[in-house]
Order: structure tokens, then sequence, then C-alpha cells
């Protein structure tokens, strides 16, 4: 059964493999604000771009950042800090979270100019999370498929929370992974949030010769 929430371009190849940019297969709407509508089987829909980034990622003082990006002149376009654990994935969960919650604003402010969206993300942890592994997850009481506890649960619980009221309004949610090098603006955005972050000072315990931050 085709997975409603991924989207796989009919040249996906052209992307994955660098020949052609997903631009290539989007064009410009008639706003600043909103500029990438990208062709769909299904029509058209609204294309943003997130990523999140984190430097020192895995160590006490990491600092974390999210970045979401509508297009090149649009006041959407976000560059914004993580609140709790400082992580990369965590960072790219909520990149995703803030872009949809705008979608969502939006549509209550009835500019949404379809109602089709399409998160486009270089993120195979969001993608796979989001259209393959949360149905496995929410068949199993929210557990992996080996009954281990789910990393980020609660982060994937407020974006699935987002997704589904977004389709209780009968929008469509999809999610596009695409290469790294492809996802360039959001990725900046999520840098400089990070690099602007203020580094916490970790209290540093000697302990058995291990070093703890508290």
């Amino acid at each position: 059964m085709p997975n409603r929430r991924l989207f796989i371009h009919p040249r996906r190849d052209d992307v994955m493999n660098g020949r052609r940019r997903p631009e290539a297969f989007m064009y410009i709407c008639c706003t600043e604000d909103l500029s990438f509508l990208v062709r769909t089987p299904e029509g058209v829909a609204v294309a943003v771009y997130t990523d999140g980034a984190c430097l020192d990622n895995g160590e006490p003082w990491a600092r974390a950042g999210l970045g979401v990006y509508f297009g090149p002149s649009s006041p959407f376009n976000l560059s914004g800090s993580l609140s709790g654990s400082q992580t990369n994935q965590r960072a790219e969960i909520h990149a995703a979270i803030r872009a949809l919650e705008k979608i969502e604003e939006l549509y209550y402010e009835a500019s949404l100019p379809t109602k089709s969206v399409m998160i486009v993300t270089d993120s195979a942890y969001v993608v796979g999370s989001m259209t393959e592994w949360i149905h496995t997850w929410r068949a199993n009481g929210w557990r992996t498929a080996g009954g281990r506890t789910i990393a980020n649960l609660s982060d994937f619980l407020e974006l699935e929370e987002i997704v589904q009221k977004l389709e209780r309004f009968q929008i469509t949610v999809r999610f596009w992974r695409v290469p790294r090098e492809f996802n360039s603006q959001a990725d900046e955005l999520a840098k400089d949030a990070a690099r602007r972050s203020p580094r916490e000072s970790p209290v540093v315990v000697e302990t058995l010769g291990l070093y703890l931050a508290e």
C-alpha cells in the first residue's frame, strides 16, 4: 500500500544523485512569503525546507539550532534556538514542528494557497520516523518492534500531533528527503541559530576518573 506521507518524485534519482536540484521540479509562487510549490500527482503543495544543527553534538555543552526556509525573501524563514536537550536529532524534529505550526497559522488566516504541504529535509531520521516507523511504534504501544524505548518520543509525538491536526483540516502533509547539499538554506539558518545559542558551562565533577556533567 502506498505510503501517503512519503513523497518520492518520479525523477527521484535525478535529485538523490545530484543531477538536478529539488527546485527543478517546483515553480515560484506569486507571493514572496511562500516561494516554492512542488508538483505532485495530487496537485501542488507548499514546499518548506527544514533542518537542524548542533555544535559539539553529544557533549554536555552542545548548542543546537533549527532552520525553516520558505523562500529567499519570506518573512516566515526561521533561525531559532532549541529548548531542552541539545541534540541534532531533536533540532531536526523541531524544525519540522515549527514549519507546520506556521502552516497552521496561515490556514487560520486563510493565506494558504493549497491544502497540501511538503516538508523538504535531508534528515532520513525524520522522514523514516514520520512516514514508516511511527506506525509500528503506535501499534506496539509506543515501543520499537523489539520492545525498546523510542528515542525522542515526546518530540515525535509533538510532531505527530501537529500533522494530525492539519490532516483534520484536510491538509495533506508529506515528507520529501533530499541530499544535504540541496538543503543548504535551512542548514545555514540552523547553524546560525546554534552559533548564537549561549554556551552553557556545566559543572564538572571528577568521579572514579570519569567526568560527569551535572
